[in-house]
C-alpha cells in the first residue's frame, strides 16, 4: 500500500514509536515521497551525501568525464560502496555512445538489473519509467539522468560491461550513506504496486511543477504596502509554526522590475534571535530580479519559481517560538510590495528540525587572492565555509558573462562534509559546473529541482536544490566550485576576472 508523508507531525510520532521498537525501514516509497512532499526537508538526519564521478584525478580538468579508476578489461565499476544507503541519481553525458553498453546494478550482492544503458535511460520502457527519468537525444536533453531512489542495506555496485570498452563520458552517481544500523529495505524489481504508485505520484508532481500547474490554496497571510525609499513591510508571529511557502509580488511603477527586486531586502528572524537567519536582497534570495526584465527568465520549479513581478519559494521554514519577516526598500524609488505566506500552526517540532538560513557570497574569479584547491591548485569560488550542524539544500549561482559563444563553467564542484577541509579528494567531486544543475555540454535544461534562470550572454543565473541528496553535516561544511572556462573562455576568467556570486540555503540547528 502506498503511504503518504504526514510531514513533521508524523516524523515526531515516528520518533515516539521508535522508543518502543525499531523505526520502520526506509524503503523506496519513503524516498519517493520525499521527492515532492517537503515537510521533512528541515530535519537534520545523519547521513553522508557523496558522489562517484569520472573527474580528472590529477585536478587539471583535462580528462574530466573519462577517468575510470576501476576498470578490468570488459568491466568498468562506476560505484562500489557499503550500506546502509541509497542511490539518488545516475547521470551520463552521452547516451548515444553507451546505448548498447550493458549496465549492471547490484544491491546487497544481488542483481537488481542487467540491461543496456539505453534501456535503463529510456523514459518509456525503463523499469523506472516515468517523470523521474530525464532522457532523450542531444540537444533535446543535455544531461540524461535517472532519479529513481535505489535504497540498499548492505552494499551497492554499479558497473558497465562491454568488450569494446565503450564507457561513455561524464558519469555521475549521487548517493547517501547512513549511520550503521539505519533500517533500509533494499529495492527489488519488479516494483510492487505501492512503489509504482509512489513513483507515478512523484513524477506527476515534478511534471506539474515545471508546467506551472501546482496552484496553492489562498495564503494564510497577505500583507501589501507601497514602500517609499527606506520604508518597511513586516509580519510577526508568536508560537510554534511553519511557513510552508513564501511569495513576494512587486509593482515597480515606472522603474525596472530588476531594480526593484534588488532594492527590496528580505530580513528573517527566527525565535527572536539576536541576528537574522536571512538578510539578502530579494534578487539574491528568490531567483528573481537580476533578469526580471527578460521574459525568457520566467521559470517554474518544485522549490522555486519566478516571473517579472512575482517570485515563490517552497522551502519549509519551521520556528518554535516566534517569526519575523521584513521587507525593506533600500532603493531610491517607491515599490508596491505584497508578501504572501502559507503557514501552519503546531504544538512542537521534532528536536532535529532545523531553521532555514541563507547566505550570499560575491568575489571576482581567479585573482591572485582567490582560494585554490586540489593537486593543481585551481582557483575556486567558495560559496560556503561553515562550522556547525546543519543541512545544505540549495544553491543559486550567478556569473557576469557577456559572451554568447564562450563557456565559463568547466570547473568542478567540490564539497567537504564533516571532512578535514585540507583532505583530498572531497567526498563530492563533480565533472563540470553545469552538471551540478542537472545540465551538460555547456547548456542548461529546466528541471523540477535545477535549471537556468538566464543563460549566456548576460548575467548567467542558475539554481539547484537537493532533497534526498541534501548535504547533512554535524560539524562543518565547505562548498566551492572551480572558476575555469573552456579555451578562450578560460582566458576571460583568468585575465578579466568576472564576478562569481552565489546564494546557499541550509537548515541550521540554531535560529
Amino acid at each position: 500500500m502506498a503511504r503518504r508523508s504526514g510531514g513533521l507531525v508524523l516524523a515526531a510520532l515516528a520518533s515516539i514509536l521508535a522508543c518502543d521498537g525499531a523505526p520502520p525501514p526506509r524503503d523506496a516509497i519513503y524516498f519517493l515521497e520525499r521527492l515532492h512532499l517537503l515537510d521533512t526537508l528541515p530535519l537534520l538526519e545523519p547521513g553522508d551525501a557523496e558522489l562517484a564521478s569520472t573527474y580528472d584525478r590529477d585536478g587539471h580538468n583535462a580528462l574530466d568525464g573519462m577517468t575510470y579508476p576501476w576498470t578490468d578489461g570488459r568491466r568498468n565499476v562506476l560505484l562500489s560502496v557499503d550500506g546502509p544507503g541509497c542511490i539518488h541519481r545516475i547521470s551520463t553525458g552521452d547516451i548515444a555512445a553507451v546505448a548498447d553498453t550493458r549496465v549492471e546494478i547490484m544491491l546487497d550482492y544481488g542483481e537488481l538489473l542487467s540491461m543496456t544503458v539505453g534501456e535503463l535511460f529510456d523514459p518509456i520502457s525503463s523499469p523506472f519509467a516515468g517523470g523521474l527519468i530525464h532522457s532523450g537525444p542531444y540537444p533535446d536533453v543535455h544531461y540524461p539522468t535517472v532519479r529513481m531512489p535505489m535504497p540498499f542495506a548492505e552494499h551497492a555496485e554499479v558497473r558497465l560491461i562491454d568488450a569494446d570498452q565503450r564507457w561513455g563520458v561524464f558519469w555521475q552517481i549521487g548517493y547517501t550513506r547512513y549511520e550503521a544500523g539505519t533500517p533500509i529495505e533494499t529495492l527489488t524489481l519488479p516494483l510492487d504496486p505501492g512503489t509504482e504508485r509512489a513513483l507515478d505520484e512523484a513524477g506527476q508532481a515534478w511534471a506539474d511543477a515545471v508546467a506551472g500547474a501546482r496552484r496553492p490554496q489562498s495564503p494564510s497571510v497577505r500583507v501589501s504596502e507601497s514602500l517609499e525609499p527606506g520604508a518597511d513591510l513586516s509580519w510577526d508571529d508568536s508560537g510554534c509554526g511553519t511557513i510552508e511557502r513564501l511569495a513576494v509580488g512587486i509593482d515597480p511603477g515606472d522603474a525596472s522590475a530588476a531594480a526593484a527586486w534588488r532594492a527590496l531586502r528580505l530580513r528573517v528572524i527566527w525565535d527572536r534571535a539576536n541576528s537574522p537567519a536571512i538578510e539578502l536582497p530579494l534578487a539574491e534570495f528568490m531567483g528573481a530580479g537580476d533578469n526580471a526584465d527578460d521574459p525568457e527568465a520566467a521559470f517554474n520549479g518544485l522549490i522555486m519559481s519566478a516571473t517579472e513581478h512575482r517570485a515563490d519559494l517552497r522551502l519549509p521554514m519551521p520556528y518554535r517560538e516566534a517569526a519575523r519577516i521584513e521587507l525593506h526598500n533600500d532603493g531610491e524609488a517607491p515599490v508596491e510590495a505584497e508578501l504572501e505566506l502559507w503557514t501552519r500552526r503546531c504544538v512542537n517540532h521534532p528536536v532535529n528540525a532545523g531553521y532555514l538560513h541563507a547566505h550570499a557570497q560575491t568575489a571576482p574569479a581567479a585573482t591572485p587572492n582567490s582560494p585554490r584547491s586540489g593537486p593543481a591548485q585551481v582557483p575556486v569560488h567558495r560559496l560556503f565555509d561553515y562550522q556547525g550542524r546543519g543541512k545544505l539544500v540549495g544553491v543559486l549561482l550567478r556569473i557576469e558573462w557577456p559572451f554568447a559563444d564562450l563557456w565559463w563553467g568547466e570547473g568542478d564542484w567540490q564539497i567537504w562534509s564533516d571532512q578535514p577541509v585540507n583532505a583530498w579528494p572531497p567526498r563530492y567531486h563533480g565533472t563540470g559546473t553545469e552538471e551540478f544543475f542537472d545540465a551538460g555540454w555547456t547548456r542548461f535544461d529546466r528541471r523540477p529541482l535545477a535549471g537556468a534562470i538566464k543563460q549566456r550572454p548576460g548575467l548567467v543565473s542558475v539554481y539547484g536544490f537537493m532533497l534526498n541528496d541534501a548535504f547533512t553535516f554535524e560539524q562543518q561544511l565547505r562548498v566551492q566550485v572551480e572558476t575555469v572556462g573552456l579555451w578562450v573562455g578560460d582566458l576571460v576568467v583568468t585575465e578579466l576576472h568576472p564576478t562569481w556570486s552565489s546564494t546557499v540555503y541550509w537548515y541550521d540547528e540554531r535560529p
